[in-house]
């Protein structure tokens, strides 16, 4: 099975090198439900004052007298609001909603997981290697959440995220287009 490897640094600025392979289906399903249930408030209640700050700053805000869909089109027709999104700042809100997660949750994600050659958990519980690894050393814990639950595609990167919205709302904003063959058909 395909691996997948990254580098954390430890509380003590140690650097770690993590292996991950993908969740099988079974597996992975119930996870993502879970996944999906705690970072969706955070990814929406981040991004949607952060598009408005930057609307704001952009001077977007001007067009609101025209409704909402005129402001929506600003945000969409100016590439710099999107790229002044703190992209960060959202994968942060991420990170802190996935510690929030049941410890058992916790454990399944990084049942596939191992942190310089070592197996974070088995059999459902934390090993020797869990335990030294993140006592006083959460952060970097959130972090190996964060990677290993990318990863296996519990949800899209936020740039991608980001992308995706654009699309949507660009979508939305459309305006309607009569189909003018039934309306001939019509005469």
């Amino acid at each position: 099975m395909e691996e997948h490897s990254f580098t954390l640094k430890d509380a003590a600025q140690q650097p770690h090198t993590y292996t991950v392979t993908r969740h099988r289906g079974s597996e992975g399903l119930p996870l993502v439900m879970q996944v999906s249930a705690f970072v969706v408030e955070p990814i929406a209640a981040g991004l949607g004052p952060m598009l408005l700050g930057a609307l704001q700053a952009s001077g977007g805000a001007r067009g609101a007298s025209k409704g909402t869909g005129h402001v929506l089109r600003r945000i969409l027709d100016n590439p710099e609001v999107l790229a002044s999104l703190d992209l960060k700042a959202l994968a942060g809100g991420v990170r802190v909603a996935l510690l929030g997660l049941p410890v058992s949750s916790l454990y399944a994600i990084l049942a596939v997981t191992n942190r310089d050659g070592k197996p974070l958990v088995a059999g459902g519980k934390a090993t020797p290697a869990f335990d030294e690894a993140y006592a006083g050393n959460y952060i970097e814990l959130g972090y190996a959440l964060f990677e290993v639950a990318q990863y296996n595609g519990f949800f899209p990167e936020l740039g991608t995220f980001v992308a995706d919205a654009k699309k949507a709302l660009a979508t939305a904003l459309e305006p309607a287009k009569s189909d003018e063959s039934s309306d001939k058909s019509a005469d």
